[in-house]
């Protein structure tokens, strides 16, 4: 029979209880040591996203300035078919004959291509087929458009500056050249050479042309048939010099031209 001595009973227990309560302490700390961590990641991380460091501020400004950089950066593009473009604004029909007019004046109708429409817009294909059912319908519209909206504005703003008949004819000239109408004039017609409807479009622009300058003529006190024939002169001036691309000379080839016309009705 096995006899247990009572103070080595009671050091074995104390003993047993001392190492339970450091097994608790050491994982009470643990836990507050991984809380602590995570709490640091948390506040770490806050700190990081509210922090406002000037390369942060430079990419906010690219982001702005070009927002298509950052979207090829980011893998991110608008979604198709909204036809938005990035200032938040929508593309009018109108928007789009202007900017393919603006196209066919700096590259020629070969130039003249969706792809090249949406990128130079920034938006994308959905937009366009919202407003034409196919590219052929848009090109008739960019022809048709030169002679009813192009022209025949500046006709009328023409009217509205000028004084008088030279007045009138001089602010055509003007602002032809303000607007850059010589350069698309010059496209229009070779585009002409190739296809039926930018011929008609040529031929109605130029008979709106002529009628405006014969009235002019007119107005100066030449005949009818003289009032046309000077018109028809005038016309085929202004078309003659499309290789001068400068303005100024232009604009003194065309005075010239002008002065001449109306000096013969004296002579």
């Amino acid at each position: 029979m096995t006899v247990h001595h009572p103070r080595r009973r009671a050091y074995r227990s104390t003993s047993a209880s001392r190492i339970a309560g450091k097994a608790g302490a050491a994982r009470t700390g643990a836990k507050k040591s991984a809380g602590k961590k995570a709490s640091g990641k948390k506040a770490s991380g806050k700190r990081v996203s509210s922090r406002k460091t000037p390369g942060n501020k430079a990419v906010a400004t690219r982001a702005a300035a070009n927002p298509g950089a950052i979207e090829k950066a980011s893998g991110f593009s608008a979604p198709k078919g909204l036809g938005a473009r990035r200032d938040g604004g929508r593309l009018s029909r109108r928007d789009w004959i202007v900017a393919g007019q603006d196209v066919l004046r700096e590259h020629g109708v070969s130039g003249l291509k969706l792809a090249p429409l949406t990128r130079r817009l920034g938006v994308s294909t959905g937009s366009f087929y919202h407003h034409f059912p196919d590219f052929d319908a848009y090109l008739g519209a960019v022809a048709e458009a030169f002679s009813i909206d192009r022209v025949q504005g500046l006709l009328d703003r023409a009217r509205a500056e000028g004084v008088d008949p030279v007045g009138r004819i001089r602010a055509l000239a003007k602002l032809s050249l303000a607007d850059h109408t010589f350069d698309l004039d010059r496209a229009m017609r070779v585009w002409a050479t190739m296809e039926e409807r930018a011929r008609i479009a040529m031929r109605r622009a130029e008979e709106l042309v002529l009628a405006f300058l014969t009235e002019a003529f007119c107005d100066l006190g030449f005949s009818p048939s003289e009032a046309s024939l000077r018109a028809g002169v005038l016309l085929s001036v202004n078309v003659m010099p499309l290789s001068m691309r400068d303005p100024k000379t232009r604009s003194a080839f065309f005075k010239d031209a002008l002065r001449l016309m109306i000096e013969a009705r004296s002579a």
